[in-house]
């Protein structure tokens, strides 16, 4: 049966944990009084005849800029990850990545936090636009986030990056997916069975991946191209 959801409701993203619960979560204009935010995050859960068992809740507690695009995964231990990207309005190069996780009922384990840090690449994440973020779960009941970066004052630096996350939501470094500029986006990222992961994006028309071990090592040297001509 059809679910209504609020007016203004944009983005939305599904998970299903394993007793057949369903997380739906999305992007509108805000909901909450005295906040600075034009659009927040909203999530909330059915069982599976799809009765409402957790009322809508704003995920993120950002209380400034443009909350959108949001993205949910079920990890192997139920908690639940959302991601999203954050912006200024009106400001095409400032933003951001940001993250946060629930236990299965709903309940939050994490405040919002940021994904998308670039400084230990010795970049800013304040001069570029981090967008399209995409997430996975990892067989250690870890996760994975990619994302498309863009606008750098120096374009060699665009492209796709990722940064994976442990089961306590340690992260790693953040690490760039393609080895050379070009127009890269849309990334989508995806588990693989021994526990690492293969991320794909888009390129001048062709469809590039790069696996990568549970570690975040890239496996191989060249990334592969999935183009094929029909």
């Amino acid at each position: 049966s059809s679910v209504p959801f609020p007016n203004g409701a944009k983005s939305p993203t599904l998970a299903i944990l394993d007793n057949g619960n369903i997380y739906a979560a999305w992007s509108q204009t805000s909901l909450v009084d005295n906040t600075n935010s034009p659009a927040d995050i909203y999530m909330t859960a059915f069982n599976p005849n799809m009765d409402r068992v957790i009322d809508i809740m704003r995920v993120n507690n950002l209380d400034v800029g443009i909350q959108e695009d949001p993205r949910i995964a079920v990890l192997p231990n139920q908690n639940i990850v959302v991601v999203w990207n954050s912006r200024e309005p009106n400001v095409s190069l400032s933003g951001g990545i940001y993250g946060r996780v629930y236990d299965e009922l709903g309940e939050p384990l994490t405040n919002s936090f940021l994904i998308s840090d670039l400084s230990s690449l010795g970049l800013s994440s304040d001069s570029s636009l981090q967008a399209a973020p995409t997430v996975t779960a990892l067989d250690n009941s870890g996760f994975v986030v990619a994302w498309a970066d863009t606008y750098h004052s120096d374009a060699s630096n665009d492209g796709i990056y990722a940064r994976a996350f442990d089961s306590e939501t340690v992260p790693y470094d953040v690490f760039k997916v393609n080895s050379h500029a070009h127009n890269y986006s849309q990334p989508s990222v995806a588990a693989t069975e021994d526990g690492g992961f293969i991320i794909v994006s888009t390129n001048d028309n062709s469809v590039y991946g790069q696996r990568y071990d549970s570690d975040s090592h890239a496996i191989g040297n060249v990334s592969l191209d999935l183009k094929h001509n029909i």
